[in-house]
């Protein structure tokens, strides 16, 4: 018919490489490293969202409010100065004033998409051992045999 056309579109399938497991902590692997032990945990946990939500605050659609038992508090947003990144010497000795991050390190928030964000700079300023717990504080609370810790401190 006149004025009318028909377009085909052909897709190609493609093979797509199967995910690196090894930038992603999972609940078991977090629960395993991190239940109460005579020692330092074997890792670094950073808590990336607000203070409120680190604090007990403000209950951001998790089962429990709190953070992991033994994680430490530092928001997404202080890479940042102004609208750039900050430096990446200047990050390195802000996550070093945490704990020691030659240990592998495990950030979270609650649904992994801000820690994924913190993660991402990490791995860009050379932290190459640590991971995005994406199940983050909605997998972690959901689960009441697992520690949470409510107010500032670890």
């Amino acid at each position: 018919q006149a004025g009318s056309a028909s377009a085909s579109v052909a897709i190609e399938a493609q093979e797509w490489p199967a995910p690196d497991p090894s930038f992603r902590a999972t609940t078991a692997a977090l629960a395993s490293e991190l239940m109460p032990s005579s020692e330092e945990p074997p890792l670094l946990l950073i808590d990336s969202r607000t203070r409120e939500e680190y604090d007990s605050e403000v209950l951001y659609g998790v089962a429990r409010p709190g953070h992991i038992a033994g994680a430490v508090w530092y928001h997404w947003k202080e890479v940042f100065d102004g609208r750039s990144l900050k430096d990446c010497g200047q990050l390195r000795a802000e996550w070093s004033s945490l704990g020691d991050i030659s240990r592998p390190v495990a950030s979270y928030c609650t649904g992994g998409i801000r820690s994924g964000f913190l993660w991402a700079v990490m791995q860009h300023c050379g932290l190459e051992a640590s991971a995005n717990y994406d199940g983050s504080m909605w997998a972690w609370a959901s689960d009441g045999s697992l520690p949470v810790t409510e107010g500032s401190r670890p």
